[in-house]
């Protein structure tokens, strides 16, 4: 997910604290739009594929899902690591925010696009061409969300809390 939690507790007034929190989303968030490719990039998508056929072991930079994302929150929460499992759920929440944007038509961003195309072109696309690219993106993110699932199930990712 691209989250790292490398900051010092101190106390400060609230508008010092707005302010620094504003900071820190912002670095978040690029954190996160820089870890896409991590996540789906040609050799995550080739990694992803060697662990499902079980050549090897997972790391912890390795894509995880909900179930991962769960299970590791879990173990954050046993262990007292309250900073990283707050950090897991923000950066997790930024992930799918920033990912849901991405342009393409099943996804928020694609929406945002043709709402684009309609005000530049001054006119509806046709619906009927874009279906079968809204198919490809839905089927990719439901075969690529079933394998992750199903690595963070049968071969989970080395717990960084030991």
């Amino acid at each position: 997910l691209g989250v790292s939690l490398d900051f010092v507790r101190e106390r400060t007034d609230p508008f010092t604290a707005v302010g620094r929190s504003v900071i820190e989303v912002g670095r978040a968030t690029k954190t996160v739009v820089l870890a896409l490719e991590d996540v789906f990039g040609p050799s995550a998508l080739k990694r992803v594929g060697k662990l499902l056929v079980g050549s090897g072991e997972r790391t912890p930079s390795d894509a995880i899902g909900v179930v991962g994302a769960g299970r590791v929150a879990g173990q954050a929460a046993r262990e007292g690591a309250w900073d990283f499992f707050i950090g897991l759920l923000v950066g997790f929440n930024i992930f799918v925010a920033i990912l849901n944007l991405v342009p393409l038509p099943p996804l928020d961003g694609g929406h945002l696009a043709i709402l684009a195309y309609e005000k530049i072109r001054r006119r509806k696309p046709d619906i009927r061409k874009l279906i079968p690219l809204t198919a490809l993106v839905t089927g990719f993110i439901i075969v690529f969300a079933l394998a992750i699932t199903y690595l963070d199930i049968v071969n989970p990712i080395p717990t960084p809390f030991r």
